[in-house]
């Protein structure tokens, strides 16, 4: 008996090592083509969605079908984005990993399920939201906008402005170079440059 559990582990052990890369292999391979599957059918599902739109992996989108994405647009590892009430997102925006757009609460006085209230969520022209940031129901962040990581917005966002802060408050304006803003596009847009992604 004692013989045969021996060899049995050594067994193991020598197929283990023999195909261990293998079988992990496979495995990331067919969680990836899952993944890949389900972005392809996520954005083939949405109301609108442009050319050059990144969803890394672990993003997921609820009522896709009431989601608009403009052109360029990474949305980073395990994004939640809600679109019950619906979500617009302009051109060349980056939302950091782990980030969430709530388009639903409920009424503060019933909390009851099917007391849902829904508003839409817009982010405007090259805005930046931070890994771990949160975006509350009814909210827009203007354009040339930078939401800090970590943050929770409660209010809308002016344009050209960071906040940070939870509930997020204006800590200073951004004064974009437009000339700069329009080469990067244009350049980007007719594939001279690569928009990079480090979020």
């Amino acid at each position: 008996m004692a013989i045969d559990k021996w060899l049995v582990n050594k067994l193991m052990k020598l197929f283990l090592r023999r195909y261990a890369t293998t079988i992990i292999d496979t495995i990331v391979d067919v969680r990836q083509m899952a993944e890949n599957n389900y972005h392809r059918e996520t954005k083939s599902k949405m109301k609108a969605c442009g050319s050059n739109v990144k969803l890394r992996p672990g993003v997921r989108v609820y009522f896709p079908e009431n989601v608009v994405l403009g052109d360029h647009i990474v949305l980073n590892y395990d994004t939640i984005v809600m679109g019950q009430g619906g979500v617009t997102i302009g051109d060349f925006c980056v939302l950091g990993p782990k980030s969430m757009l709530v388009t639903v609460t409920h009424q503060a006085e019933t909390l009851y399920y099917g007391n849902a209230v829904y508003q839409p969520i817009t982010l405007a022209t090259n805005v930046w939201i931070g890994a771990g940031a949160i975006l509350l129901p009814g909210i827009s962040v203007g354009e040339n906008s930078v939401v800090g990581a970590g943050s929770v917005v409660t209010r809308d966002v002016e344009p050209n402005s960071v906040v940070a802060g939870v509930p997020a408050k204006k800590l200073k304006s951004i004064n974009p170079n437009e000339n700069l803003l329009d080469q990067t596009a244009n350049g980007i847009r007719s594939g001279l440059l690569k928009p990079s992604v480090t979020s």
